[in-house]
């Protein structure tokens, strides 16, 4: 009797052996793709820390975040209403420093304003009363004109280069629009000193202007070395804190914020009116909305 055929044995034998080599195999694949997906992060951690070394990160704040105002009443030209930052500062500018807190420096950097100066009416409401402002924004002109004098200047500034914290000897600033602090401390002043109107609805009439009108916003556009472009819309909040009808001073604060993306909660704020010559010292109260 012829002995059984052993072929199938070794194919029993061989499937071990060939299962091994495709288990190796595919570990060798997920080792592969392991190594490739490490590689991969590997770069894009290092492209992101050579970003870091050269990207600029810059942030806005007032050089002084009060300034006083003193003026003549009624104001009829752009003389009657200074400004000064400080009790012995002789500057006419209220300056906005800009810091550059990143690691690389930034390039064309640009300033726009905007705020729309036709807003502020040549005529303004207090109580029953419908009172001039003297003062009145000509489209033609893109200009505010007062009775005698105008404003006119660009709401684009500029600067080549702002360097980072750490190199920058002298900072770089740029100075809040005069045609829109004007604007807007003309309508305060006429509010405050109107003979007509009680010094209660003068407060309530204050109080409207100041906001509808203490708001400004501007847009910081600005580039990297690479020529990548960033831009940031930021605004500035502009409030009177004291007035002194006596002595027509006011003390003015200012803060700067980027704008929201959401509605932040609302903020109060507090306005003191001293009459003088003996008369009541008001404090108003006025809710605004949060930065």
């Amino acid at each position: 009797m012829e002995p059984e055929n052993v072929q199938p044995e070794k194919k029993k034998r061989g499937r071990p052996a060939k299962n091994v080599t495709a288990w190796a195999g595919l570990l060798r694949n997920f080792a592969s793709i392991i190594a490739s997906f490490i590689s991969l992060a590997t770069l894009f951690i290092l492209l992101k820390q050579n970003e870091r070394t050269y990207r600029p990160d810059l942030i806005f704040k007032p050089d002084q975040n009060t300034f006083r105002v003193a003026y003549r009443e009624p104001p009829v030209s752009c003389d009657d209403i200074e400004i000064t930052g400080t009790p012995d500062s002789t500057s006419a500018s209220v300056y906005l420093t800009a810091s550059n807190i990143g690691l690389g420096a930034a390039k064309a950097l640009e300033v726009n304003w905007q705020f729309e100066p036709e807003q502020m009416d040549d005529t303004l409401i207090i109580g029953r009363l419908t009172v001039p402002t003297q003062a009145r924004f000509d489209e033609d002109l893109n200009t505010l004109l007062f009775q005698n004098c105008f404003r006119d200047e660009r709401l684009q500034q500029y600067a080549e280069y702002c360097l980072p914290v750490n190199a920058e000897k002298n900072p770089v600033q740029f100075s809040l629009p005069t045609t829109f602090l004007h604007a807007w401390l003309n309508i305060l002043i006429r509010i405050c000193h109107h003979p007509a109107a009680s010094l209660d609805v003068r407060r309530d009439a204050l109080l409207a202007g100041v906001q509808q009108f203490h708001t400004l916003r501007f847009t910081a556009t600005y580039q990297d070395i690479n020529q990548k472009t960033y831009s940031k819309p930021y605004q500035v909040q502009v409030l009177p804190v004291y007035i002194d009808l006596a002595k027509k001073e006011m003390l003015v604060t200012w803060a700067v914020s980027e704008r929201p993306g959401r509605v932040a909660p609302p903020e109060k704020h507090t306005i003191i009116i001293n009459s003088g010559d003996g008369g009541p010292t008001l404090v108003a109260s006025l809710e605004l909305p949060g930065k």
